[in-house]
């Protein structure tokens, strides 16, 4: 008795459809967003620990808090933003070609940027334990020896550093192909139905051949900085004389202490108002903190004499925009703040020297102190004295406010035409 059925089913119709993927779409979707090419071709997992990290090492790039963190952020996130568009390329060929699972247990390009972001993790990533093992050591004590260096030397280290960084990624790499390469076996089956894609493998591999040279470069021309002209102050204000003898107490951080590792914090915040003088209350409550902190050091009595015109500009600074940001919420000028900030000007101007920072200049001090006492203390006489020496040292803005002052005899000048 029959019951219809076919005695040869067509097991055929139950072989899926061969996947295809574009490569060329999922090259410009890691471009615009790194991960988003690795979701287009299926790979969530990978997709979403790229786009977390990128993400974490972008916040850190912009808004870091010190500026180490910032270079931290830029050398995770460069490097992921690379992988993700290579990848998400070259997984969607693979998976056209039919070797995706081949490739998925021994990736070269999650190899490589494992060694490149975690000091040999790419190792064991590929079963070679014991190599990352001992590169991941060698690579931490290179780490402690560079922290301890300085100059030259320091600009050395950082490329031995950055050259056994970059070896590990191609050995990673040539580890990786080998295997893919015993895998699939000396002459792989081909997918009849694979097609090329339409974009070019050189126009990602170039790609992230001019972003890996431009970060070398940048990396290189910083380092070489650093050796000439010295390693960055992290606090941009305290300076050698005043940490070269000062030692933290014995028994924890004393006031002195927290009040130096806020002295960079302090300076930018006085530069963040001065940018955008119009804060109110808020920005008020900080200029007060950030005088206190100056008031500190300044009371220590350990500044060198390039730290005092720094730490007095600065406090200067606070003081007259103390004014400033009082003037556009219509509260009264404080006349003692006004004089304060005039009678620090007047003692970066007295030392007669340039302070480390690039604004900190007699001519700037000059500069500011002429609108203090114009806009505050309502003396032209005063200010016009102030612009008057500083338009001698080829000030930008002491000229033009004495070029627009001679001709018409404003604030007591000569009229000269």
């Amino acid at each position: 008795m029959s019951l219809g059925l076919s005695e040869q089913p067509l097991f055929g119709a139950l072989v899926p459809e061969p996947k295809h993927k574009s490569a060329g779409w999922a090259f410009l979707l890691s471009l615009l967003l790194p991960g988003t090419g690795q979701f287009y071709c299926g790979k969530i997992a990978r997709g979403v620990i790229t786009l977390a990290f990128w993400a974490f090492g972008t916040v850190l790039k912009f808004w870091g808090p010190i500026l180490n963190a910032r270079g931290t952020g830029l050398v995770i996130a460069l490097p992921l933003w690379v992988f993700s568009f290579l990848d998400a390329y070259y997984t969607a060929t693979e998976i056209n070609q039919g070797i995706e699972l081949q490739v998925e247990a021994q990736n070269p390009r999650v190899a490589v940027v494992l060694n490149l972001l975690t000091a040999g993790l790419g190792y064991f990533y590929l079963g070679e334990r014991t190599k990352g093992m001992v590169l991941f050591i060698g690579l931490n004590l290179l780490k402690f020896v560079l922290a301890a260096t300085a100059g030259y030397l320091q600009a050395l280290v950082q490329i031995l550093s950055l050259t056994v960084a970059g070896v590990m990624a191609v050995d990673a790499y040539r580890i990786a192909k080998r295997q893919i390469g015993a895998e699939l076996g000396p002459q792989p089956e081909e997918n009849p139905a694979y097609k090329p894609s339409r974009l070019p493998s050189y126009v990602p591999a170039g790609l992230a051949t001019l972003a890996t040279a431009g970060f070398l470069a940048m990396l290189v021309f910083g380092m070489a900085i650093v050796a000439i002209r010295g390693p960055v102050r992290s606090s941009a204000v305290p300076g050698s004389g005043f940490y070269a003898g000062h030692k933290m107490a014995a028994h924890g951080q004393t006031s002195l202490d927290r009040a130096v590792g806020d002295l960079l914090t302090t300076v930018q915040d006085i530069q963040k108002v001065e940018r955008n003088p119009y804060g109110g209350q808020d920005e008020t409550a900080a200029l007060q903190r950030d005088i206190g902190v100056l008031n500190t050091v300044l009371g220590n009595g350990s500044l060198n004499s390039a730290d005092i015109p720094v730490v007095y500009y600065s406090r200067g600074q606070a003081l007259r925009l103390m004014n400033g940001v009082r003037e556009p919420d219509g509260e009264q000028i404080d006349l003692p703040t006004a004089q304060g900030a005039l009678a620090d000007y007047d003692k970066v101007i007295a030392g007669d020297s340039n302070g480390y920072l690039r604004e900190v200049t007699v001519a700037n001090a000059q500069y500011w102190a002429g609108f203090v006492a114009h806009d505050y203390l309502h003396s032209d006489a005063k200010a016009y004295s102030y612009w008057e020496k500083c338009a001698e040292l080829s000030h930008a803005g002491c000229l033009h406010l004495m070029a627009s002052a001679r001709p018409t005899g404003r604030g007591g000048q000569k009229v000269d035409i």
